[in-house]
């Protein structure tokens, strides 16, 4: 039994009636959402590294910085009791200067990633070098090496500090050496 509603309009014949497409391919719909994905995907990885710059180890270039530009020190000539206590108050905690019969010429502080570093500068051999060092957190042992504008930079770790010392690349060994940094 067919029942019709009598207030229901029907389509005339001179009507054009309305014409149905075909349906997508199944396969074209998963291409078109795969190649979506993929250039969202691409797009915000690319987007990522272009406004976030590598730290590929920025404390070297912030140690070389202020090697060449020190700015004000925050002590001038040192000795070795002074140095120690300056670097409690800086860092909050003793370093493990290396022992060096070197002249010490001023020590001051500056910041990189959110982290306090003390820098030391001295005399060693006729050639002026800085030794930074900051605290690290439960990172890896590694050893990182930079010339720059001839300067020669390394760093190293010893237990949880991270040393850097930067100097002549002319005498490098001779001024790595003294310090104990790694060849």
């Amino acid at each position: 039994m067919k029942l019709i509603d009598s207030e229901f309009e029907h389509q005339s014949d001179d009507e054009p009636s309305v014409v149905a497409r075909r349906p997508r391919p199944e396969r074209r719909r998963v291409y078109v959402s795969l190649i979506v994905t993929l250039s969202v995907l691409i797009a915000t990885v690319a987007l990522i590294y272009g406004i976030f710059p590598k730290r590929d180890n920025e404390l070297l270039d912030a140690t070389i910085d202020n090697h060449r530009d020190p700015g004000e020190p925050g002590l001038t000539e040192p000795t070795r009791p002074e140095l120690e206590a300056w670097t409690v108050g800086v860092l909050g905690r003793g370093v493990p200067w290396p022992e060096l019969d070197a002249e010490l010429l001023a020590a001051h502080s500056f910041v990189v990633v959110r982290r306090k570093v003390a820098l030391l500068r001295m005399r060693i051999g006729g050639d002026v070098v800085s030794l930074a060092v900051t605290l690290v957190r439960a990172a890896p042992p590694r050893t990182h090496r930079r010339v720059r504008d001839g300067l020669y930079a390394v760093s190293w770790r010893r237990k949880r500090w991270t040393f850097v010392a930067v100097g002549p690349e002319a005498s490098a060994e001779t001024w790595a050496g003294a310090l104990g940094a790694p060849k």
